[in-house]
């Protein structure tokens, strides 16, 4: 979204893809369009700000899962002995006794 001038008065546009083309969209000029632009620049900050939210909290989780992945498999490997030593077999997705 961007200002334009034209013939020394500005004009407020935004680009929009339509079929595969840019189209440029007249949004207004003057104050109404002032405060369009402001509020459309705060909900860009907005979304920005939790985007950067979000990916500090991806990040937090793949921290933890390294930590916690080590342990995960070594459960795992104790479960699956323990049933096999009980008298189980994995099938299609289940544990299964055998008979």
């Amino acid at each position: 979204m961007a200002w334009e001038l034209r013939r020394n008065h500005p004009y407020y546009y935004r680009s929009v893809r339509v079929k595969g083309r840019v189209v440029k969209q007249y949004l207004g000029k003057g104050q109404l369009a002032t405060e369009f632009s402001q509020a459309l620049a705060a909900k860009q900050r907005m979304l920005r700000t939790r985007q950067a939210s979000l990916r500090n909290f991806r990040e937090q989780l793949q921290h933890y899962e390294r930590i916690i992945d080590p342990f995960w498999r070594y459960s795992e490997a104790v479960l699956k002995r323990a049933l096999e030593d009980a008298g189980y077999h994995y099938h299609r997705g289940e544990w299964r006794r055998r008979r």
